[in-house]
């Protein structure tokens, strides 16, 4: 192997980090802008606040 292939990040390795920023953006839209999530959650569902709340907790732990 090449000093120049060594250096770089094994692709297994940045799609970690590329899916850990998906989720912590997501995980922070939940919080910031949560009318968007709102809008995919049945309006008959029981406690839709607490449920895109809670799952933008999941995705913002996830990719801690």
């Amino acid at each position: 192997m090449s000093a120049a292939a060594a250096d770089r990040p094994a692709p297994r390795a940045v799609g970690r980090w590329a899916l850990a920023l998906v989720l912590l953006v997501a995980g922070l839209g939940h919080l910031a802008n949560p009318e968007v999530f709102l809008a995919q959650v049945p309006p008959w569902f029981p406690a839709r606040d607490a449920v895109v709340l809670g799952s933008g907790l999941v995705e913002i732990a996830l990719a801690v």
